[in-house]
């Protein structure tokens, strides 16, 4: 609240009177605060049943939901007893059918559930930012308290909303594919294995050469030997002139 504003209803409210609004304004002006935030509770009791906010088994979630449904309950009785007590009749809702509420859509019933608590936070602020004559003060602490507890539900769901737990941080996606070479290059475990196995053809490549060599010198060797060794191209010639 201004400043201005409190040092005029410490003007105003100098003798008692001539500050605030009349029994009748007041009942007048609370009944349909408390029609709206009525409705906003149906709303909320078949979001909690159509698992509107939150995973199954969520259970935290589920609990923070019901510990707002209560606030918002005995905000409505503080509305209905002020109203009482200027001598008026409550809004009790007797109208009103939970089935009414609950669209078996738990998207459609969320959407319906924030446009009802931003309409009731709009006609509760309306009424705090009254000039005088306005409400009196207590009733003014009661719309208060509502004011607050409606900005929390509404942060709530924002929060908890489905959106809000399919956005993920750009530090969490997964990043993109590489384009170009980048993306045909194998991992480093396939790198290594496929060098490994390069080596071991080489490897075996090399040692067939060898093989295939030596057994070409084993063949060659005793022609060779012979014709290097005088003695025994000697011997053979005599043999032959023996035999003629």
């Amino acid at each position: 609240m201004g400043t201005l504003k409190k040092i005029k209803r410490l003007l105003a409210n100098r003798g008692g009177f001539g500050a605030s609004l009349s029994r009748a304004e007041t009942i007048e002006r609370l009944n349909p605060l408390v029609r709206r935030h009525m409705e906003v509770n149906y709303t909320h009791d078949a979001a909690i049943e159509r698992r509107a906010i939150g995973q199954s088994g969520e259970d935290e979630v589920t609990n923070e939901m019901h510990r707002h449904q209560k606030t918002a309950r005995a905000d409505v009785g503080k509305l209905r007893e002020t109203i009482l007590s200027m001598g008026g009749v409550a809004d009790n809702g007797v109208d009103l059918e939970p089935n009414d509420f609950d669209t078996d859509d738990a998207d459609a019933i969320l959407s319906d559930l924030r446009e009802r608590e931003r309409d009731l936070l709009d006609a509760v602020e309306a009424e705090l930012s009254m000039d005088l004559p306005e409400h009196q003060w207590r009733t003014i602490a009661i719309l208060e308290n509502v004011r607050d507890h409606t900005k929390e539900r509404l942060n709530f769901l924002k929060e908890h909303s489905p959106s809000s737990r399919r956005s993920t941080p750009p530090s969490k996606q997964q990043r993109p594919a590489s384009s170009g070479d980048d993306a045909e290059k194998p991992p480093k475990e396939h790198q290594a294995e496929e060098s490994i196995s390069d080596s071991a053809g080489e490897t075996g490549e090399a040692q067939s050469e060898s093989h295939k060599l030596g057994r070409g010198m084993d063949t060659e060797t005793p022609q060779a030997e012979a014709d290097a060794d005088p003695k025994t191209a000697s011997g053979a010639e005599r043999a032959g002139d023996d035999d003629t």
